[in-house]
């Protein structure tokens, strides 16, 4: 009886001592937002849905493919007019642009370079550098047409400065190391 009771002991203090199963942390952090049914601004929420700031700019047109920098001071995005009325025009006055997020309302984006299309922003590990390829408004195709070529760059914030990067032609940049290392 007693190997029962100790059995039983133990099984209660294992009982007793168990502990609940963690409680997961909220998300930290902020998300870039817009909205295709409004004017198109830009809107920074925390991961709860209340809203921390509201972008505006009179040449916010229509943001996409937005890429927050590393502290989340900066944002780089391409800008698309609002009205798409044609391919060729609609893609021809694109721009990639970027802005200080703590920047008054209503202050105008940098603008980098005007694009035909760009597919992806990158900031560098420092915030103050853009990488990103881009299919030239003078050089556009389209890959139904025939291949697309691409230029890739790095852009500097702090100087303005672009330097051409040695990428093949026919290849754009799909990441960048978020630590700038490996």
């Amino acid at each position: 009886m007693s190997k029962m009771l100790a059995v039983a002991l133990l099984a209660a203090l294992s009982l007793g001592n168990a502990t609940a199963a963690p409680v997961p942390k909220p998300p930290e952090g902020v998300i870039l937002i817009t909205s295709f049914n409004k004017t198109m601004p830009m809107e920074i929420v925390k991961p709860n849905g209340t809203s921390v700031k509201v972008i505006t700019s009179t040449e916010l047109l229509q943001p996409w493919q937005a890429s927050l920098s590393p502290d989340g001071s900066r944002v780089a995005y391409l800008n698309v007019p609002k009205t798409m009325p044609g391919r060729d025009k609609q893609s021809s006055e694109q721009s990639i642009c970027w802005r200080d997020l703590d920047a008054k309302d209503g202050t105008p984006p940098k603008i980098i370079v005007d694009v035909a299309y760009s597919p992806q922003l990158f900031w560098a590990a420092n915030g103050k550098s853009i990488y990103y390829s881009l299919v030239d408004p003078d050089k556009r195709v389209w890959a139904h047409t025939r291949e697309i070529e691409f230029e890739s760059w790095i852009y500097d914030s702090a100087t303005e400065k672009r330097t051409r990067l040695k990428i093949p032609k026919e290849h754009s940049i799909l990441a960048v190391s978020p630590d700038g290392k490996n």
